[in-house]
């Protein structure tokens, strides 16, 4: 397997002195490509603070950051952002859909942000995910699970090789959720991509490669599913 992200001795903290918190303390960890791995543990834990330096939307305080092979600790934004939509796609809770857009219009934003204007290509997309038939629809005629695909679709603009997702489950109910979470083990199965999901939900662990349980900053465990 290939490390497509790589932390060395990774720490995030807040505040200095007597007032500093430590959200992330000397974390070790590679991504796979080719892999499903799952952030775990309590509210607070890190996790999340986490993933959002996995995908370069915070920096660390100290330690080592490779994303796609490249150093991302101390690069300059404009570098880091291009980075970014070049090699990772962003999935979230609150699907982050324009509602006066329609499915379509929603994908073609992605799309355009990497510079491509080709409305078949988001149809092309919407149809990997299930949804050749919503292209005209607006969110708010979708279902919360179909809300999520199309999150999926648009994260999915430009092929990125990694994918984040931070808790595309929690608001779904078990039949959405599922679908959702087979669609992303496929993004990495199939497709070769790193998948990197944080989650509360036990319903989506029997889809990981790997469990990253993680408590006050540190990891407490990796688990390698069998």
């Amino acid at each position: 397997m290939s490390a497509l992200i790589q932390i060395r001795g990774l720490t995030k903290t807040y505040g200095e002195g007597a007032n500093a918190v430590h959200a992330l303390e000397h974390v070790d960890l590679d991504i796979n490509a080719g892999e499903v791995t799952m952030l775990m543990g309590p509210s607070g834990s890190g996790k999340t603070t986490l993933l959002s330096i996995m995908g370069g939307i915070l920096s660390a305080t100290k330690g080592s950051v490779q994303i796609a092979g490249r150093e991302v600790v101390g690069m300059k934004p404009k570098a880091l952002s291009k980075l970014r939509l070049q090699e990772i796609g962003f999935v979230f809770q609150g699907f982050n859909l324009f509602p006066a857009l329609s499915v379509q219009e929603n994908v073609e934003i992605g799309l355009e942000l990497q510079g491509i204007r080709d409305r078949g290509a988001a149809a092309k997309l919407l149809e990997q995910v299930g949804l050749a038939d919503k292209l005209r629809a607006k969110p708010a005629d979708l279902s919360g699970g179909q809300k999520q695909r199309v999150a999926i679709a648009r994260a999915l603009a430009g092929n990125p090789p990694i994918v984040l997702a931070d808790e595309p489950t929690a608001a779904l109910d078990s039949t959405s959720g599922k679908l959702v979470i087979e669609l992303l083990s496929g993004l990495a199965r199939e497709q070769g991509r790193a998948v990197v999901v944080v989650t509360h939900d036990p319903r989506v662990l029997p889809y990981a490669r790997r469990i990253i349980h993680i408590a006050d900053g540190r990891i407490e465990s990796e688990k390698e599913a069998a």
